[in-house]
């Protein structure tokens, strides 16, 4: 083979393990994805037409461009001819706690399909970012940025146009009906590649506050129908929402998509015109085409944030990718450092529905040791973990048994389907007996799915409730295998403020996924104050769940870490659910109470718990041999 074939076998091998990495936890979502959702979708709307959508934009990472069309992150409107509005949270990054450069972006206008490169396709850089300087990324207020262009719109360019603001503050108590529009997912699980719209009426705040309650607020208005059916979500995030030919919204967050209950919620423009006339007239008057860093005023630039490292959302192919013999352990090395600093291409931005993230991260925690840990197993697709191995690592998993692992009902949704419905158990592995997801040796132990018994024949992804899995693996780990080791499972309520360990191989603080098991310790939260003093409506907390935590944030585990155990006094006590975000203030993990389901899981499997101490039987029984000794002395 010559240098150049070389050359490229080398970069769609890399490409093949990036699609093998990262759509293994592409579709992973909470109740706030399912709750902000982030992962967009317009839900039984229609394809649109030129005449109505001619302000819509392509919001792309520049990086992820190397197929046209893949590397869509967000949508946005065209304001003016060198002016895009947009959502805050399309431009941050939670893995990084900072903002994107503005020279990782550009913007595609001209054409319907996002796939479709011609001669009335318009590309254009951003020169500045300006945000809101009150965005807040744990509550999505103020969720707007304006991206200026490093050039003009041309006024004889008849495929774009830019749309007027609406400026009636009124707005938020009508039923008037909107069209919002985007290429998110639709109600077929794929995203589409034709720019598509929905109608969606105006629900009044307090209407929409019934299920939401705290999580609306001023500068928000929402629209969908509270019987559900039709919907946005991110792949449409930053998108517009247009009433009466005006900009009235730009997609922010909600709960799921398309969810009863739970209409979209949306950044309220007309709140913002002031704010959208100050930054784009300072803008013009400066004549700014530079790439600066962040203001005072808000502005981010080239030096406002750093390369993301979220994860592909599934658009890139990877069929008929194959490995060729020689070499695999060189490219795997040096496949795994360059994705580790590449910008990934489709990186849907956490929160475009208030997604209880489950692209999960043991944020602050260290390196776990195995004797803590024996219990630990990884739960991963079988197709992604063929290309390499421990690139299909998809949830956490604890070893109750020789033949039976417990898990989190979540993790074997069918999220392409997302409507519930579970994966054939034959897509899954478990794999246990090292502490690196990556190394295979005479230690691994990978096993086939016999079956997986859900307490739900349709997963609720707006609730996560019955989050509980128990699956049964088609062999059994040897008696005498030193590697793994099962867990007792916990009867009993633990008192709030015991500290518990938690571990998984999700992201790290650093923003991308832990080769090596790692744990952090968290306390138990008072059921009381997580469900009424923290920033989740008290309705999310539902029987059968518990948080664990830090009010001010600083450790926590999510998705990569979903279904993986939280263990207190050496008992399986917790496993990881859901959350909004990672270590955010007041936004403690959730955790699927295993005392709760004790009877349940005994049912099934015939394992029993323990509550940590002796019994009262134990204890009478003990007793009253002592007492007969006694008296026998006597």
């Amino acid at each position: 083979m010559d240098f150049q074939g070389f050359f490229w076998y080398f970069i769609y091998t890399c490409l093949a393990f990036q699609v093998a990495q990262s759509t293994a936890l592409a579709h992973l979502k909470t109740p706030l994805e399912n709750q902000p959702s982030s992962e967009a979708k317009i839900i039984n709307g229609t394809e649109a037409l030129w005449d109505g959508t001619r302000y819509q934009v392509s919001l792309r990472l520049t990086a992820g461009e190397w197929l046209f069309g893949a590397g869509h992150i967000c949508g946005g409107a065209l304001i003016s001819r060198r002016s895009v509005l947009t959502a805050a949270h399309c431009i941050w990054m939670p893995a990084n706690n900072r903002f994107r450069n503005a020279s990782d972006l550009s913007v595609v206008v001209g054409n319907l399909n996002r796939y479709q490169r011609d001669n009335n396709t318009l590309v254009l850089g951003v020169s500045k970012i300006s945000v809101h300087r009150d965005y807040n990324a744990t509550s999505y207020t103020n969720d707007v940025a304006v991206l200026h262009l490093d050039g003009h719109v041309p006024a004889n360019f008849t495929r774009a146009r830019a749309i007027p603001l609406n400026s009636d503050l009124n707005l938020n108590a009508s039923n008037t009906v909107c069209q919002v529009s985007g290429w998110g997912r639709t109600e077929n699980g794929g995203y589409s590649p034709q720019l598509m719209v929905v109608d969606v009426a105006i629900v009044n705040r307090s209407q929409c506050a019934t299920n939401y309650g705290a999580l609306v607020h001023d500068g928000m208005i929402c629209a969908g129908y509270m019987e559900g059916g039709r919907d946005a979500c991110v792949g449409d995030s930053g998108g517009p929402l247009v009433c009466g030919e005006q900009l009235a919204g730009v997609v922010s967050f909600g709960v799921g998509c398309a969810q009863p209950g739970f209409p979209g919620v949306y950044t309220d423009v007309a709140t913002y015109v002031p704010w959208i006339n100050n930054v784009t007239k300072s803008y013009e008057d400066a004549g700014g085409l530079s790439d600066d860093g962040l203001s005072n005023g808000g502005v981010v630039g080239a030096n406002g944030g750093t390369n993301d490292s979220t994860s592909n959302n599934g658009t890139v192919s990877s069929s008929g990718v194959s490995v060729m013999s020689c070499a695999p352990a060189f490219i795997f090395t040096v496949c795994s450092l360059l994705m580790r600093i590449i910008p990934s291409a489709d990186a849907a931005p956490s929160g475009a529905q208030v997604s209880f993230e489950l692209d999960g991260r043991i944020i602050n925690g260290t390196a776990a040791s195995f004797n803590a840990t024996k219990h630990q197993v990884s739960i991963r697709r079988r197709r992604n973990d063929g290309y390499f191995f421990g690139t299909g690592h998809l949830c956490g998993g604890s070893l109750i048994s020789s033949e039976v692992v417990l898990s989190a009902a979540h993790c074997f949704v069918d999220y392409d389907i997302n409507n519930g419905t579970f994966r054939p158990h034959e897509d899954f592995i478990v794999v246990m007996g090292n502490l690196d997801r990556y190394e295979r040796n005479n230690y691994t132990l990978v096993f086939d799915i016999a079956k997986i018994v859900y307490n739900v024949s349709i997963f609720n992804l707006t609730s996560y409730e019955s989050d509980i899995a128990l699956v049964f693996l088609n062999g059994t780990v040897p008696a005498n295998y030193t590697r793994a080791q099962t867990i007792t499972m916990n009867t009993r309520q633990v008192p709030h403020d015991t500290v518990c360990q938690v571990t998984g191989w999700g992201r790290t603080e650093l923003g991308y996924l832990s080769d090596i098991l790692m744990t952090v310790d968290v306390p138990i939260i008072n059921e009381t104050v997580c469900a009424n003093e923290m920033s989740f409506h008290p309705s999310l907390i539902r029987d059968g769940m518990f948080c664990a935590g830090y009010r001010q944030g600083e450790r926590d585990a999510c998705g990569g870490d979903s279904g993986g155990p939280l263990v207190c006094n050496n008992r399986l006590t917790g496993i990881v659910s859901w959350g909004k975000g990672c270590a955010q203030p007041d936004l403690p993990g959730v955790y699927t109470n295993v005392s709760y389901w004790s009877n349940w899981i005994e049912e099934h499997t015939g394992i029993r718990g323990s509550g940590g101490t002796a019994s009262v039987s134990h204890l009478s029984g003990l007793l009253t041999v002592l007492t007969l000794i006694f008296l026998t002395l006597l």
